[in-house]
């Protein structure tokens, strides 16, 4: 199976893809594209391990002794101290 879509095209695919929101179709063909494009099947790669290490830190709480310094950097900031 040949790809009729093109490198920047497939790129916009790849949410719907990882997210399993793809055709069938459209599915094949991102997969076809990936076995014969390395830098492509590089991109995917790097996107999901990007993508796990932003969900890993949303899992971890913020210690209160940064909170209490950010918060008081942004009043300070933005001029809302009191």
């Amino acid at each position: 199976m040949t790809s009729e879509y093109d490198c920047p095209e497939m790129m916009e695919l790849l949410v719907d893809y990882l997210e399993g929101e793809l055709d069938d179709q459209k599915k094949a063909e991102l997969e076809a594209h990936l076995e014969l494009c390395p830098p492509c099947l590089n991109f995917l790669e790097t996107y999901r391990e990007t993508s796990e290490i932003c969900r890993k830190a949303l899992r971890r709480e913020m210690p209160d002794a940064l909170k209490s310094n950010l918060l008081s950097f942004l009043r300070r900031e933005c001029g809302e101290e009191s």
